[in-house]
């Protein structure tokens, strides 16, 4: 649907789209479509290019026979970050077209809530995006130069000269690269991609998920505002006819609004779900390898503050798409209380608007569960079971590590 008048200057996830023109992820209006295929195809090869020496890492370690178990692990982390960044990468690549649809598509609802509250919503989203961005940025930045500050003891702490040859101290991740990259000009330029890659990676996946986010507060939005008008539709009903057909056509307009709610609801929820699932699927293993990395006796002080950032912002990130698709499926059960609070039973309104009330009632007492395959709803509770499951696996790297020593 095309903006209305009033926001035309005012376009939903600008900030957003803008970034991800910038990252090369999005199509940019100055190109034509071929160039901008070439061009984001083209960053998508470059970006998997960069990431094969941290694959690498791992691969040679399972090669060896596991001869040192730190290295493994960090390599591990970056391997399942990565993961998480490619297939949200691709699924952004897939469906740029259904994105775009889903973010233009807020503006149907203008008809039902006018354009302040659209408004209103967008501009929190921008304020939580700028905050979680600059936590990415002053984080990544951290990441990239304590290695540097710790390189004598990184040099110390490896077993073979291979390693310092090959996977050189001072670089933000672990990587097993095919020749000696540890010295002079060699050193700065992998050092400059990694710190691009990192950039890049950790800016885009932050920005995709603060995106889902986002819709889920613009449909969390629309959910109270649609309760809020279930609750008062009766408060001006009167014996008069007129009236009461009045506030009938009233009625049925706030169900075609709760139903718009709902198609948009699962069109959003449909073209994140791969996003989701990997995302929640992967993010328990990444944290309790991180949080053994952090406890570990052999990792230094610099390491455990980068540790610790890389957790903070981790969980942040999984509680917050928790909380606001628990707050989703909150909200669409609310409107079932909001007509239970209203004056239905006024002047005899209830038996000419018992069918639509019925069935209204009855939808939003399930609410709606947006289901994880094999993980159930995106909710509060998955946050408390991939914690779970993440101290568990936290608690076997801990028996596993101590039986090696």
């Amino acid at each position: 649907m095309n903006p209305t008048k009033e926001s035309k200057e005012f376009r939903i996830m600008r900030l957003h789209t803008h970034l991800l023109k910038f990252l090369l992820i999005w199509p940019s209006d100055s190109f034509s479509e071929k160039l901008n295929w070439f061009v984001i195809h083209g960053c998508l090869t470059i970006s998997i290019f960069f990431s094969l020496p941290v694959f690498s890492a791992v691969a040679y370690q399972f090669y060896v026979g596991i001869d040192d178990l730190n290295t493994l692990l960090e390599a591990l982390i970056g391997v399942l970050n990565i993961i998480i960044s490619d297939v949200t990468y691709l699924s952004f690549l897939r469906k740029q077209k259904e994105i775009q649809k889903v973010i233009d598509d807020i503006y149907w609802f203008v008809k039902y809530c006018g354009f302040e509250l659209i408004k209103k919503t967008d501009e929190e989203i921008v304020r939580l995006t700028k905050c979680i961005l600059y936590y990415v940025i002053l984080g990544v930045t951290l990441n990239l130069m304590w290695p540097l500050l710790s390189i004598k003891s990184c040099v110390a702490s490896r077993k073979s000269e291979f390693y310092i040859r090959h996977d050189p101290c001072g670089m933000p991740t672990q990587n097993m690269y095919p020749l000696d990259a540890s010295k002079g000009k060699t050193f700065l330029l992998f050092f400059t991609i990694e710190a691009i890659y990192c950039y890049h990676t950790c800016l885009f996946f932050s920005l995709a998920t603060v995106i889902f986010i986002g819709f889920l507060k613009h449909i969390s939005a629309q959910l109270k505002y649609c309760a809020y008008k279930f609750e008062h539709v009766f408060d001006d009903v009167s014996n008069n006819v007129n009236s009461i057909e009045k506030v009938q056509q009233e009625f049925i307009h706030l169900i075609k609004y709760h139903q718009s709610i709902f198609q948009y609801t699962t069109n959003m929820f449909g073209i994140f779900d791969i996003m989701i699932v990997v995302y929640i699927g992967i993010t328990s293993f990444t944290l309790a390898i991180i949080g053994y990395q952090i406890v570990s006796p052999t990792t230094n002080d610099e390491d455990r503050i980068r540790y610790t950032i890389l957790l903070i912002g981790l969980v942040l990130l999984f509680y917050s798409i928790s909380y606001y698709g628990q707050q989703v499926h909150d909200e669409f059960i609310n409107i079932g209380d909001a007509i239970f609070k209203s004056q239905w039973y006024e002047n005899g309104i209830a038996l000419r608007l018992h069918l639509f009330l019925l069935i209204v009632s009855t939808r939003t007492k399930r609410g709606f569960d947006f289901k994880v395959k094999l993980l159930g709803s995106l909710s509060l509770i998955v946050f408390m079971r991939v914690m779970k499951r993440a101290y568990q696996m936290f608690a076997l790297l801990l028996t596993v590590a101590n039986d090696t020593h």
